[in-house]
């Protein structure tokens, strides 16, 4: 089932378009840690807050009829600090159920090793959701590091790509240094991505 009936409750089209990327991020299974939306950082810059609740109030009850309908019991969709969290116990389920239990996706890469984090938002300290890579070097030098974070970023959106349709994309949200010993060169940059319309 589709879950069509979601459809007619929606008031906004900004309330479509989370819809929409909330969908993808199931279908595709890109994210296994908790998904924001409509947090008032990222909107209020063009809308009032006022306007703001709307959308999350509209959003939380169109999500919930959603997801109670295709994914019964395997979400919760709750208000978080000024945002709308949708907690997703269904990729943690399939990932640490998995048979060959993977926690985490890591590739080793001559002297880079990049890590999916599993539950970032309750491993990582500090506000990180969704997909999260840990790029980790041993590097010359930080901007020697900076260049294999940017070329591992372009891989992973160049493999997402290449294995998902053309209308979504995988574009980053921010990355941060969180380790770096330049006596033994050894880096560490921490990467969010999140699922995009390419359109």
């Amino acid at each position: 089932m589709e879950g069509r009936d979601y459809k007619s409750k929606i008031q906004f089209v900004e309330v479509e378009d989370a819809m929409n990327e909330l969908i993808d991020n199931i279908k595709y299974n890109i994210s296994i840690g908790n998904l924001i939306f409509f947090d008032y950082w990222d909107y209020e810059d063009e809308y009032s807050h006022n306007q703001i609740d709307e959308f999350q109030s509209n959003f939380k009850n169109v999500a919930e009829l959603y997801l109670d309908e295709n994914y019964h019991d395997k979400f919760d969709v709750i208000y978080g600090a000024d945002r709308i969290i949708v907690k997703n116990s269904y990729w943690f389920h399939m990932i640490y159920n998995n048979k060959n239990n993977k926690e985490s996706k890591v590739f080793n890469m001559d002297n880079k090793t990049i890590t999916l984090i599993p539950i970032p938002s309750e491993i990582l300290k500090g506000d990180w959701y969704g997909t999260v890579y840990a790029i980790d070097t041993d590097s010359d030098s930080i901007e020697s590091h900076n260049i294999v974070v940017q070329n591992s970023v372009n891989e992973i959106q160049s493999d997402f790509n290449d294995h998902h349709h053309h209308t979504v994309s995988l574009r980053e949200v921010k990355k941060e240094l969180v380790f770096a010993d330049e006596r033994t060169q050894h880096y560490c940059t921490l990467v969010q991505l999140r699922i995009r319309d390419s359109y």
